[in-house]
């Protein structure tokens, strides 16, 4: 499954401005605290996902393994699903 940037800004906008009034009580919490937003912002962007590569395969036991649909079928296909989680975590 492939998501554009398109799409990911269109979800995004789509939520705006209650993210912008919520941002805005965080921020006045913090400042109350004396905490630098500017700094906690700087620190979130440096912020990365490992993801573990059996993340991305089917859930399992000792008693047997259970496929889903969409599950990556090879490495190509994992690399393309942690591109994706890239994307979204940005």
């Amino acid at each position: 499954m492939s998501i554009t940037k398109e799409q990911i800004d269109n979800a995004n906008q789509g939520m705006m401005a209650q993210h912008e009034t919520e941002f805005q009580v965080l921020q006045s919490r913090l400042v109350e605290k004396g905490l630098s937003v500017d700094h906690i912002i700087d620190q979130l962007q440096h912020f990365q996902v490992a993801i573990p590569s059996w993340a991305l395969g089917a859930g399992g036991t000792r008693f047997g393994r259970f496929s889903i649909g969409g599950e990556p079928r090879n490495l190509s296909e994992k690399i393309h699903d942690v591109g994706l989680i890239h994307a979204l975590t940005q």
